[in-house]
């Protein structure tokens, strides 16, 4: 783990989830007229540098999914070029962390996300591990 400055941290901190909220909305005028299932890479050609794409936000623990006011926007992914495609085999993949690694350091989160949790009108109930797919 490393702090803010890049320097090593003896300490691993990190959320108990990250969510990428979309802020940029392809205008009808820029959208692709062709109905081919890649059309919308076209679209995506079209984006402005300096365009924000997404809003990333982080829940510190799972009993704080229950509670808007916790959950804190980190960051932005801003483009800083042009977009460019890429060839299918460069390379470029995402891991995604499995939740029992997660667990593992932080033990306590097991047993919250059994927490119960219902929606507003009371008409769904589910764990808070189902409600961010843990």
């Amino acid at each position: 783990s490393f702090d803010k400055n890049g320097d090593k941290s003896e300490t691993l901190e990190f959320p108990y989830v990250v969510v990428l909220k979309p802020v940029y909305e392809i205008q009808e005028q820029e959208q692709s007229k062709s109905k081919r299932f890649d059309s919308f890479i076209e679209d995506l050609l079209k984006i402005p540098t300096g365009s924000v794409l997404f809003d990333i936000y982080a829940c510190p623990d799972p009993s704080s999914a229950l509670h808007p006011g916790m959950i804190q926007r980190i960051g932005r992914i801003t483009t800083t070029s042009e977009m460019t495609p890429s060839p299918p085999n460069d390379g470029l993949f995402f891991r995604h962390q499995k939740k029992d690694e997660d667990f593992d350091v932080r033990p306590s989160w097991r047993d919250e996300v059994k927490g119960v949790c219902l929606a507003k009108d009371g008409s769904m109930e589910g764990t808070i591990g189902t409600l961010v797919g843990a």
